[in-house]
């Protein structure tokens, strides 16, 4: 491949039936790329974060690259992008689709005051950093989970779902599926940001006496983050596999 591009399918292996065909397919894609951490106003690095990049060329089709946190140090990552001049921004959501607003790099809700962001051929743009909006704080929620029996569940999902923004117009930062599993002790931690509520549960499966496998889940927990929350506790009580928000 040109050196400006990448597969990461490099070989396949096919059948050919006699005197037939068979077409094998690869897909190229551009080195460009752009990185940087997204933090609040106060530093604390969020590492959930979903992000757009858009193409500002006027009068083409515009392109439109997502990128999305790496799971640490509130480092962000957009792969595959094409040469061109492009604007940042992650989306805020509101149960109302036509409310929702694009807040742009490197911190400011008009698009016009947006950095253009120049990418070139093979461009590798590092080093940004994106500040939220002031009233969106970094969170944390830490807890612990716990079978019926009263011991610790191990290796369960734990999901913060359902984010709605009671506290900034009905706004919500729009992120990735925030989902961890337990560590030994059941214990889980999550970032999350001030004025948002969310669902909180857990899921997981165990063997009942006969050895068969039973699908459990905890009841979703409301939770409004205005600081950071320690010691919540679920228990996994019900039997299936819950799912949807209240």
């Amino acid at each position: 491949m040109p050196k400006n591009f990448y597969i990461e399918r490099k070989s396949a292996t096919v059948e050919v039936a006699d005197r037939g065909t068979a077409t094998v397919g690869f897909e190229a894609y551009y080195t460009g790329k752009v990185s940087g951490r997204v933090v609040d106003k106060k530093g604390v690095e969020f590492n959930s974060i979903f992000l757009h990049l858009l193409s500002t060329d006027a009068g083409k089709t515009q392109k439109n690259v997502y990128g999305h946190g790496t799971g640490k140090n509130g480092a962000f990552e957009v792969e595959g992008v094409p040469p061109g001049e492009y604007v940042l921004f992650l989306e805020l959501q509101h149960d109302d689709y036509k409310s929702d607003r694009n807040y742009y790099y490197p911190g400011t809700f008009e698009r016009k005051d947006a950095t253009v962001i120049k990418v070139g051929l093979d461009g590798k743009i590092e080093g940004l950093k994106f500040v939220l909006p002031d009233e969106y704080e970094v969170r944390t929620i830490e807890g612990q989970v716990f079978w019926e029996d009263g011991k610790p569940a191990a290796n369960v999902e734990v999901l913060l779902k359902c984010p709605t923004g009671l506290a900034s117009n009905g706004l919500a930062i729009e992120s990735g599926a925030v989902s961890v599993e337990t560590d030994e002790n059941g214990k889980f931690k999550f970032e999350a940001f001030t004025g948002e509520t969310y669902w909180l549960e857990a899921r997981g499966t165990k063997s009942d006496n006969n050895g068969e496998e039973i699908d459990k889940f905890s009841p979703p927990v409301k939770i409004l983050v205005e600081n950071n929350l320690t010691n919540q506790k679920i228990t996994l009580s019900k039997n299936g596999f819950s799912g949807g928000c209240q």
